[in-house]
């Protein structure tokens, strides 16, 4: 049985080659440019940016199971989300065909990004159709549109809600906020989010790995949060006095508009905040823990702990 992971390098990706090694596994790791996250863990260097390269090839034909958690969670338009995201897949699947690449199982990270929410402030369900607001939610829409016309792999598809943990850089930008004294909270306030732990993604993973699940599923700690509950918990545990500020959705669209002009952050976006303005972004977790067998070990108020531990550890916060 040999695993070939796209991503190992990213926040998630590394999590999910630090829970192989402790299962007794040894992945081939697709490395573009630098290890990176995967500094202390046991894989093999797969090096290159191309799916053509010899190296990559050589590998994936020995592959049995792939992660392909790999993709552009930041760009300054559509064409390079698209660049990012559905041209290096296809660019994959067609090269396993190719190869004659003998996969059992492909297990790819998709997002609830790819819907919007519910007028009636409803979980997302996998009945719903797609209808991404964000650019990044159409490419990655563009992915999973690309895999319907296509059989030859069985593929098990995850759809994440924000996802938080150590290795994050984008949680970490919402909590020094709040270490300097402010809970922003744009627009309505009573609007609430899905979250998930990192680590509770990746064992998501790898039970739909043990189990040989296919299909969509949607992913989360099965809670619902509001703003100010994420804010009450942060600032608990960073022991801050830190104040709530509400800030109108035309101001903070406003100053996200001047952000993009210099940084791709994903935080401050004009699209972040149509997609913070459009509802609630929930989702439910039932039928993920029923077919995975698993089930979420964390909620925000131990997962904001470790997270926050970390980043005070390696000098983040």
């Amino acid at each position: 049985m040999k695993i070939f992971v796209t991503g190992g390098t990213g926040f998630i990706g590394s999590h999910l080659v630090k829970l192989l090694n402790k299962n007794g596994i040894k992945p081939d790791c697709l490395i573009r440019t630098k290890p990176k996250w995967l500094k202390g863990c046991d894989y093999y260097a797969v090096k290159g940016s191309s799916f053509k390269k010899e190296e990559v090839r050589k590998s994936l034909l020995k592959t049995n199971y792939v992660f392909y958690l790999a993709g552009v969670t930041k760009a300054k338009n559509y064409e390079d989300y698209v660049a990012g995201n559905l041209i290096p897949f296809m660019e994959f699947y067609n090269t396993l065909i190719e190869i004659k690449a003998p996969v059992k199982w492909i297990g790819y990270i998709s997002t609830m990004a790819i819907n919007r929410p519910h007028k009636d402030g409803s979980p997302i369900t996998i009945k719903d159709d797609l209808d991404p607001i964000s650019d990044y939610g159409k490419a990655k829409m563009l992915v999973e549109k690309f895999l319907e016309t296509r059989k030859e792999f069985p593929i098990f598809i995850s759809r994440l809600p924000g996802v938080y943990g150590e290795r994050d850089m984008d949680f970490l930008e919402y909590f020094k906020m709040v270490k300097n004294g402010i809970i922003p909270i744009v627009g309505n306030e009573k609007i609430t989010t899905s979250l998930i732990y990192v680590e509770d993604v990746v064992y998501a993973l790898y039970s739909a790995f043990k189990n040989k699940i296919t299909g969509k599923y949607y992913l989360s700690d099965g809670n619902f949060y509001t703003y100010k509950e994420i804010g009450k918990v942060s600032r608990k545990i960073l022991n801050k006095n830190a104040i709530y500020v509400k800030i109108p959705l035309l101001a903070a669209k406003t100053a996200a508009r001047i952000n993009e002009f210099f940084t791709t952050s994903n935080i401050v976006s004009k699209q972040k905040m149509d997609e913070i303005s459009a509802g609630n972004w929930i989702c439910e977790n039932k039928r993920a823990k029923a077919d995975l067998n698993w089930h979420p070990k964390y909620d925000i108020k131990d997962g904001f702990v470790k997270t926050i531990e970390w980043y005070k550890e390696n000098k983040y916060l």
